[in-house]
């Protein structure tokens, strides 16, 4: 098989990704994060550390504008 393709040498040190060489450093926000996680809930840390997207954004608005129109009309 090895004479079928073409092998390249290379240390391991190139080929890791960094996270398997070290491990990732620890936000310094994490605990704020999992304290108001676990507290005020998921929506509440999504406001507030994270950014919802366009396309969540517009179905948003959509999915409140379809309820405020629903109860103008009585249904």
């Amino acid at each position: 098989m090895k004479d079928r393709m073409t092998v390249i040498p290379a240390k391991l040190e190139d080929c890791l990704q960094p996270n398997l060489q070290h491990p990732s450093v620890i936000h310094p926000k994490r605990m704020n994060f999992e304290q108001d996680y676990q507290c005020k809930g998921f929506e509440y840390v999504m406001k507030k550390y994270g950014e919802i997207g366009w396309k969540q954004k517009v179905g948003k608005t959509k999915w409140k504008a379809k309820r405020i129109v629903k109860k103008l009309i009585g249904k």
